[in-house]
């Protein structure tokens, strides 16, 4: 009889050979506190090897595209056993709005529901039948593994019925970023294959963020993006300045056609790059060094400010301090005078001519008796 990691649906033969530990050490992943369920069982779909993987033996690091785990898990032939499944949570997601999942049950048989977007099959969307501007990517549905997920397997652009935007208006870097955001599918398997690296960069710094590491990957694939997208928008520009005899169809069709341009060029580019981070031993460690950096900077000014107010405070008690002490040297000061002129006078008066000689002298000698001349208070 089968035996299952605790908590789940799942087989613990089904993970054999996984790269980062056995069912128990994935079960008590699966028990941490603030664990976001989903994302643990992604990354021991991920890190476990298959049969016909590009990875092999020892070389194997964890593979998203093809991987017939990750798919079960896409499925719900893998789950939890309370609460939502991955593909439950992940139409959920911003990047997850158009996307459709068919189910299948343990067995891997389909079962006829599906967990799809809310943005599923509307205009500008994945499975939408209507008219509409056709894109470059491919329409998502393709089979990952022995889960038929209907995610992009092959583009990290939008697929088909994506409305074009005006490119000739995104001459400003930060609105480019923004836009490319959108067309850029961070829920397709080898984007998941790059957050998920990133995430094991870091996790060797004793951190797991999935919103760190996915911020990680798109700053990435924005660095190579952006170049591109502004060398179409560029030539746009310059078309339009040129030829200001074109009709609005003109004008719109020479749109389409950059945008068109720059979605097939950024397609290769992208996955490209994404392979390479699925690679990478560094993608995920900038992104939390200089979260890191911009910590210790705030530190650093808080001490700065601290330091400066310590100083200030030491100061003005500094100069509290000599005040007072001058203040009491000049009151010393001048008593010391007023008793150094009355022991003057006391002097004169004793040996003025006609004194009584007599009383004077007893008079001094009992000041010496007692220690001589009283001390000024």
């Amino acid at each position: 009889m089968p035996t299952y990691i605790e908590g789940t649906n799942i087989p613990t033969s089904a993970i054999s050979g996984n790269i980062k530990g056995d069912a128990a050490y994935w079960a008590q992943r699966l028990k941490g506190s603030g664990t976001n369920i989903n994302d643990v069982l992604f990354e021991m779909a991920y890190s476990t090897p298959f049969e016909g993987s590009t990875q092999t033996g020892s070389n194997y690091q964890g593979q998203g595209q093809g991987n017939p785990n990750v798919g079960a898990l896409q499925s719900g032939q893998w789950k939890f056993n309370t609460g939502p499944t991955w593909a439950a949570e992940a139409v959920k997601e911003p990047s997850g709005m158009s996307d459709i999942y068919k189910q299948r049950d343990t067995a891997g048989n389909l079962t006829g529901a599906d967990w799809r977007g809310a943005d599923y099959g509307t205009p500008g969307n994945r499975g939408y039948t209507g008219t509409g501007t056709t894109g470059t990517g491919t329409t998502g549905t393709g089979t990952t593994g022995t889960g038929t997920t209907g995610t992009d397997t092959t583009s990290t652009t939008s697929s088909t019925g994506t409305e074009v935007f005006d490119m000739a208006k995104l001459t400003d870097s930060m609105d480019l970023s923004n836009k490319l955001t959108e067309v850029i599918n961070t829920n397709s398997p080898l984007f998941k294959a790059a957050q998920t690296k990133a995430m094991q960069n870091m996790q060797r710094r004793g951190i797991v963020n999935s919103t760190l590491a996915q911020e990680a990957v798109m700053n990435s694939v924005i660095n190579v993006a952006l170049p591109i997208a502004q060398a179409e928008v560029n030539q746009l520009v310059t078309n339009l300045y040129y030829n200001t005899d074109w009709t609005n169809k003109q004008k719109m069709q020479a749109n389409e056609f950059a945008y068109n341009k720059m979605l097939t060029e950024l397609q290769g580019r992208i996955n490209y790059t994404l392979q390479q981070l699925v690679g990478s031993q560094n993608i995920g460690l900038q992104t939390l060094k200089g979260t890191q950096a911009m910590s210790l900077q705030d530190l650093q000014g808080t001490q700065a400010i601290d330091l400066q107010t310590l100083r200030g405070t030491q100061a003005t008690d500094l100069q509290t301090l000599i005040g007072d002490q001058e203040t009491k040297l000049q009151q010393d000061k001048i008593k010391a005078d007023l008793w150094a002129k009355y022991g003057d006078w006391i002097t004169t008066m004793a040996t003025t001519e006609g004194a009584d000689q007599e009383a004077w002298q007893n008079m001094l000698d009992m000041l010496k008796g007692a220690g001589g001349w009283p001390l000024p208070t």
